[in-house]
């Protein structure tokens, strides 16, 4: 594991759990951190997160040289509010852990970055990831992540050949809870790296929700070949539907895949 551009913030409450807010200009400390002016560090961090660890930078991780992984990440713990999809779209206070990654290149396979690799590659993933926890309930909690690729590819095999582009992959789930929280009028910006953020703004309307999307090339021996776009999703929705000679709403889980614009 190596890192650079590390960035590190923590900003503590007391025991009411207040913290102090030094987001406004009038209210920023700037602390000297030797002779020279230009090396001070500023505290500017906004009383609203609450009480708030992050760290950021660049990171590259090796792993008994099957999985690598490298590009600009950052995590943060700290407080918040979501808004729940019900109809009276109730806000919780929770505990939220973010995790982000920008421009993030991944091996997961045998002999990553040699010319026999065998495994999957993925190049300039941006991904955001939200851990969401009740604060007056802990068994209730919520997951959401959003996440783009603009290249995937197997690699390794002869004569086989998997590759995609403009891979998007969202997941919205909740515990044990049948509300799902909806970003869609508020999203929340989650810190991605040292300089960059992504905002989760899923649809709570949707219900709980796994989707994948892209478009890919595949190729068996040259002698099968597909190539269009692809969508796999599994959500949950109210739909009418024609069940012992009554028509009503039912609430379902749903699959659907689809394709568009394939030749094969």
């Amino acid at each position: 594991i190596g890192a650079d551009t590390l960035s590190i913030a923590i900003n503590q409450a007391d025991e009411s759990g207040q913290v102090i807010d030094f987001s406004a200009a009038a209210t920023d400390l700037t602390v000297a951190t030797g002779p020279n002016e230009a090396d001070a560090v500023i505290f500017d961090m906004d009383g609203a997160d609450g009480a708030l660890i992050t760290a950021s930078g660049n990171l590259t991780v090796a792993v008994y040289e099957f999985f690598q992984v490298s590009g600009g990440f950052a995590l943060s713990k700290s407080e918040g509010t979501i808004t729940l999809s019900d109809a009276d779209a109730t806000e919780v206070s929770v505990d939220q852990l973010t995790l982000g990654g920008s421009n993030v290149s991944a091996f997961a396979g045998l002999a990553g970055g040699t010319t026999d690799a065998l495994g999957f590659a993925l190049d300039e993933l941006d991904f955001a990831l939200g851990l969401f926890s009740d604060q007056s309930d802990a068994t209730r909690s919520w997951t959401t992540l959003q996440a783009t690729a603009s290249r995937f590819e197997f690699v390794g095999v002869d004569g086989l050949s998997v590759a995609g582009s403009s891979l998007s992959v969202s997941i919205n789930q909740a515990s044990d809870d049948t509300e799902i929280a909806d970003f869609s009028a508020n999203p929340l910006a989650v810190q991605i790296g040292p300089s960059s953020s992504h905002d989760l703004d899923l649809d709570g309307s949707r219900g709980a929700l796994l989707e994948v999307s892209g478009d890919v090339d595949i190729d068996v021996y040259g002698f099968v070949a597909l190539t269009g776009g692809f969508a796999f999703v599994k959500s949950e929705a109210t739909v009418p539907v024609y069940l012992n000679e009554a028509t009503g709403d039912v609430a379902v889980e749903l699959l659907t895949i689809g394709a568009s614009d394939v030749s094969a």
